[in-house]
C-alpha cells in the first residue's frame, strides 16, 4: 500500500472544500463588475472619481484570482499543455499528474509560502496599508491571500495526486484486459 493511497479518505474533502470556495469567490467576479461598471459611469457622466472603489476592484481580482486556483485545479481548467497528455491512456495522465504535482506544483507552493511568510507577516506587522491615503488600508490583508493561494493550490494538488496515484495503480493496461 503506498503513501498517496494512505490518504485516499483526505481526496473527498479536499475537492468539497475547492469546490465550496469556487462557488463562493466566483461571485466576486459579478461584484468586479458592477463596482467596476459604477466607477465609469460615475467618472465619465458625472466626473467623479473615488480611490476607494479602484482598489476594491483590484482587491476583488486580485482574492478571486488567488483563491479560485484550487477550484481551477480541481476542474482541469489550468493551462496544460495537451500534445500528448489527450492522447495517452488514463494511466499515462495519472503518471504525468502525479509527475507535475510532486516536480512542478509543491515545489513551487512550498517557495510561495517559504518566502512570502516573512513578507506577510511584515505587512501584518505595521498593519500595511495602502499607497494612497484614501486607497483601502489593508494591504496586508490582500498579502495574506499569497500564502491562501498557496496552500489552497497545494491542497487540491495533494486531492490530484491521490486521484493519479489511484489511476496508475489501479487503471488495467488493455493487455490485462484481453
Amino acid at each position: 500500500m503506498n503513501f498517496l493511497s494512505r490518504l485516499a479518505p483526505l481526496e473527498r474533502p479536499i475537492d468539497q472544500f475547492s469546490e465550496w470556495t469556487g462557488r463562493i469567490f466566483c461571485w466576486l467576479f459579478v461584484a468586479m463588475v458592477v463596482v467596476q461598471i459604477a466607477i465609469v459611469v460615475f467618472r465619465y457622466v458625472f466626473g467623479l472619481g473615488d480611490p476607494l472603489a479602484n482598489d476594491s476592484v483590484l482587491y476583488m481580482h486580485a482574492i478571486s484570482f488567488m483563491t479560485l486556483a484550487g477550484y481551477t485545479l480541481r476542474h482541469d481548467a489550468h493551462v496544460r499543455v495537451d500534445i500528448f497528455y489527450l492522447s495517452t491512456a488514463d494511466r499515462v495522465k495519472g503518471l504525468i499528474d502525479l509527475i507535475g504535482v510532486i516536480v512542478f506544483i509543491w515545489p513551487m507552493c512550498g517557495v510561495m509560502i517559504w518566502s512570502a511568510w516573512p513578507y506577510v507577516v511584515s505587512s501584518w506587522a505595521v498593519r500595511e496599508g495602502s499607497f494612497r491615503v484614501s486607497g483601502i488600508q489593508a494591504a496586508y490583508v490582500l498579502k495574506t491571500f499569497i500564502l491562501v493561494f498557496a496552500v489552497v493550490l497545494a491542497l487540491q494538488s495533494l486531492a490530484m495526486a491521490i486521484s493519479a496515484s489511484r489511476r496508475i495503480f489501479t487503471t488495467r493496461s488493455i493487455a490485462d484486459q484481453a
